[in-house]
């Protein structure tokens, strides 16, 4: 292979790279496409195995507390099963979600609803009346106006983010400094607009 040089070098260069790139998205097509088959397979195959799951669930439920052979074998028996479904239901979910891309699930047909239902679905939007400001609701409201991210709310405060998460939506109480920094940061804003 002799070095070609100039623009005919980049021509050159320029198609390989062309068949190349080409080469490799056909080649993520049909991985993709293969993933795609083996994830519904897979989701087919764990909702057969959950179903199995709970059909064992319900016989040994069923099952009546005796100290008969053949109740106990069965039990036993039906124990094994429950455990190999299980394991079998913890590998799945694993290779389904090693396999998953939103584009792989199957979309659901929504059915027509009566329009009375459509009707009682509207959802209002929150007013002052009917939304308390909650303490989650003031903390979101302060880390809005910062412009931060509930990542960079939490550096801030030297808390895990999750905390940030956990007091918006008032699932734990933000500490005191936290809504303080609400009265330090209004009355900021009303030295700049006064300043302005």
């Amino acid at each position: 292979m002799t070095p070609v040089y100039g623009k005919q070098g980049e021509q050159l260069l320029f198609g390989e790279l062309k068949e190349i790139i080409l080469q490799l998205e056909e080649l993520g097509k049909i991985a993709k496409d293969e993933n795609k088959k083996k994830y519904l397979e897979a989701r087919v195959k764990y909702i057969q195995i959950y179903e199995r799951l709970q059909e064992v669930n319900r016989q040994l439920a069923i099952l009546r507390r005796s100290d008969d052979i053949d109740t106990i074998e069965t039990n036993r028996l039906l124990r094994e099963e429950k455990r190999k479904l299980e394991s079998d239901l913890y590998y799945l979910s694993e290779k389904i979600d090693q396999l998953y891309d939103k584009d792989f699930v199957p979309k659901r047909k929504v059915e027509q609803q009566p329009e009375t239902v459509q009707k009682m679905l509207v959802v209002e939007e929150p007013t002052q009346e009917t939304y308390p400001q909650t303490d989650g609701y003031k903390v979101r409201q302060i880390r809005k106006a910062l412009g931060e991210t509930q990542a960079q709310f939490a550096q801030r405060f030297n808390v895990h983010p999750v905390h940030v998460s956990l007091w918006e939506n008032n699932k734990e109480k933000p500490p005191k400094e936290v809504l303080e920094l609400q009265s330090t940061q209004s009355s900021m804003n009303e030295a700049q607009t006064v300043q302005g």
